[in-house]
């Protein structure tokens, strides 16, 4: 099957450790990835070099199999995106703006930029280029969304939408999954991404250094187990065998980090020590990423 996206040994060069580099990756038809990293981590470069917006210190992308460096107009038929950085055309207001956009595409539908409208709760009377924040992001979903495109690209597509249009969009995303669409989007919300997404890319001073499906951390070998004792046991008889992750002596309770593998060694070294609580805790998605790449467990809640 041919692949979405295909990025191969893509660097882009800013210089001063700014950029990508040496970045391989695909993404599959229907695959719905969320790119996460810090700010400056590289995650607008990508998808403007994907877009063919910039060019590429060295490397090549393919968008359905066709070249972003020979055949971006075609790309563009086929890919809806929105930018980081949204700007609107001086109009009389956001209806006459759409009205434009339905004449350059044929695959824009009018109703269903209606139901986005109402979904989205967006005042059409005012000038584009004169919106709010969040009003211009509301805008932009709904022009994207109202065209049938194969993929669908979005650069941090919530920033600007308060907690009720959040959750409105996130189910404009599920619909579009359901479709079979591909979906890339970058965010630095992990609820957001654990709440949709099928995969995760994380990218750190321009490289990936973690690339994995949700289904992974549901099947994740390790499990976060909290132990309460009558009175705290010598931490020395756990080390060689399980990983401590916090000691709570205020609460007699030690946090560890087990592998499925050697749960039933665990609770067999347990049930001869004066415990008298165990309490498992969900291993989220952000926690899974932030222990593939950093190594270790952190959480502050526990």
């Amino acid at each position: 099957m041919k692949e979405a996206i295909e990025i191969k040994n893509i660097t882009k060069d800013y210089k001063n450790e700014r950029g990508v580099f040496d970045i391989n990756i695909s993404f599959k038809i229907g695959d719905f990835c969320g790119i996460i990293g810090e700010n400056g981590a590289g995650k607008t470069t990508l998808l403007r070099l994907i877009m063919g917006y910039i060019k590429a210190t060295s490397g090549n992308i393919l968008v359905n199999g066709l070249d972003v460096k020979k055949e971006q107009e075609r790309i563009h038929e086929i890919v809806g995106y929105v930018p980081g950085e949204i700007g609107f055309p001086d109009l009389k207001n956001g209806t006459e703006f759409l009205n434009l956009q339905a004449e350059m595409d044929d695959t824009f539908n009018k109703e269903l930029a209606k139901k986005y409208i109402e979904k989205l709760n967006l005042d059409m009377r005012v000038n584009p280029r004169r919106m709010s924040k969040g009003m211009k992001q509301k805008l932009a979903l709904i022009n994207v969304f109202s065209r049938d495109k194969m993929i669908y690209i979005l650069d941090e597509p919530s920033t600007g939408l308060d907690p009720l249009m959040r959750n409105h969009y996130l189910d404009i995303l599920k619909e579009k999954k359901s479709e079979g669409k591909t979906i890339i989007l970058t965010s630095n919300n992990f609820e957001e991404i654990e709440n949709v997404c099928d995969r995760v890319v994380y990218l750190n001073k321009g490289r990936i250094i973690a690339d994995f499906y949700k289904s992974e951390v549901l099947d994740s070998n390790l499990e976060v187990i909290s132990v309460f004792f009558k009175e705290l046991p010598e931490i020395s008889i756990f080390k060689d065998n399980f990983e401590v992750l916090k000691v709570k002596k205020e609460k007699n309770e030690i946090v560890f980090l087990i592998s499925k593998n050697n749960l039933k060694k665990f609770f067999l070294l347990i049930s001869k020590l004066n415990a008298f609580d165990i309490k498992e805790h969900i291993f989220s998605m952000e926690e899974y990423v932030k222990f593939k790449v950093q190594k270790r467990y952190e959480r502050k809640d526990i």
